[in-house]
């Protein structure tokens, strides 16, 4: 083989690769464009009731909101309505975090739900809260319903990120993932290689100042090409502490004031109103995030953000989980769900880290009930990942780099929302109905 020949064959190669990577990128937007045309585009408005045993009669007008404000009057309103202690966090200038606790003097359990730790995708959270807090009658019926006698204790945390909900970002108003930010000793991500993850690879595609001269998948393509979506995807969600204004930045001055108020206030109300030590009792974390997996369909992640931290990483068995949740994708089992937890083996500072040592068990063999305590996150697809990629790249270069005009951010905004937040009717029914039944579910275990 001659020289040329040898050159002509790694063209042919790079050709095949380059072709395949547009192909599949192709394949994505396609499914995507069909599915947002089929699948009721618009406002809830256009929606018919649910009926969702044994919740009750649904309608997604009624729980569903286009703006944080609205959704904040929503939850209050119907907190209020079913005579639940309403708490306040004031978290940035007049944005709230609020919270609402419906205790049961008869059980041990309890059950936490948080919504908008990613800001945009807390309208999904938002929704399923209202939808348990609308009538008086739901929350009788579904621990009527369970296998349980008493129904546990409930404690619905409203918008963790109230300013990245109110302004449709995925961070908050310091550009800090709050996901990355759970830390309570930064020391060893500040310490740590900072392309580790190979984050600094692919900086010039993640964190563009300026709008891509060919498009961003055609400036994406080398590097998809070379390195491959897995890869790609670890480099992103890994999360960095030395970039203040990319993407995925965990922070580096300590906790954000919605981490460091959010487990304050667990402490406290642990300390002084639900002490989780009693004998036998059971403790549910459900974290509702968007943007990863099938459109509707849900994912059950557990042990999330810790980075190999021991200390952080539960000891859940992830048949256990599968069985609970059986209608939901969990990773590790049958169901599927790898997909989506592939890429975060080197995550750290998810809520999970920031508050399990809050409910961690002592030593007392009785009294120990730390594999009791899940600590889970229910995911919900909604677009192809790489368009989510897009759009989070976009949205913070506008936010980042154009802050002269108003209309870059308001495109910017628009993006994360029909990425993390699909106004379908098909995707609205399937965040009900899947929300409240892991409810259900998690009052069963």
């Amino acid at each position: 083989m001659t020289r040329a020949d040898g050159r002509n064959k790694r063209w042919t190669q790079k050709s095949i690769l380059y072709r395949g990577a547009l192909f599949a990128v192709a394949i994505a937007m396609g499914k995507f464009l069909f599915s947002s045309s089929s699948s009721g585009v618009g406002l809830c408005t256009t929606d018919e009731s649910l009926s969702i045993e044994p919740f009750g009669t649904v309608h997604p007008c009624d729980c569903f909101s286009e703006t944080y404000a609205e959704a904040r009057t929503k939850f209050r309103e119907a907190a209020k309505e079913r005579g639940a202690q309403l708490f306040e966090l004031t978290i940035y200038q007049n944005y709230t975090t609020d919270i609402a606790y419906l205790p049961n003097s008869d059980s041990n359990d309890l059950l936490v739900h948080t919504s908008g730790v990613h800001g945009v995708e807390g309208y999904a959270g938002s929704a399923i809260q209202v939808a348990l807090l609308k009538s008086d009658d739901r929350l009788a019926a579904a621990a009527a319903a369970t296998t349980k006698s008493k129904r546990p204790s409930l404690l619905l945390i409203h918008a963790v990120n109230p300013y990245g909900m109110a302004h449709y970002r995925r961070f908050n108003e310091n550009n800090v993932d709050l996901n990355r930010n759970g830390i309570h000793d930064f020391r060893s991500v500040l310490e740590r290689d900072a392309n580790l993850a190979h984050y600094a690879d692919f900086d010039e595609q993640f964190n563009p100042t300026k709008p891509f001269r060919f498009g961003f998948f055609m400036e994406l393509l080398p590097k998809l090409v070379q390195h491959g979506f897995g890869h790609l995807k670890q480099a992103m969600v890994t999360g960095q502490y030395h970039k203040p204004t990319g993407i995925f930045f965990g922070g580096n001055k300590g906790l954000e004031s919605s981490n460091a108020k959010l487990h304050d206030f667990v402490k406290t109300f642990l300390d002084e109103t639900h002490p989780p030590r009693s004998p036998g009792s059971k403790m549910t974390w459900i974290n509702v995030h968007t943007g990863l997996g099938s459109s509707g369909i849900d994912t059950i992640l557990f042990d999330m953000g810790c980075g190999g931290d021991g200390a952080c990483q539960a000891k859940n068995n992830e048949q256990e989980v599968a069985k609970v949740f059986s209608e939901s994708l969990v990773p590790g089992t049958s169901t599927g769900g790898e997909d989506v937890q592939q890429g975060y083996d080197l995550m750290q500072g998810s809520t999970e880290q920031l508050v399990r040592a809050l409910f961690a068990a002592p030593s007392s063999p009785e009294t120990n009930n730390e594999n009791d305590n899940w600590l889970l996150t229910q995911e919900f697809g909604t677009i192809p990942s790489i368009l989510v990629g897009r759009a989070l790249i976009l949205e913070n270069m506008y936010h980042n780099h154009h802050r002269a005009g108003a209309k870059p951010k308001t495109a910017g905004a628009s993006l994360l929302k029909s990425a993390f937040y699909p106004r379908t009717t098909k995707w609205r029914r399937s965040i009900l109905v899947r929300g409240l039944r892991i409810v259900q579910q998690a009052m069963e275990r």
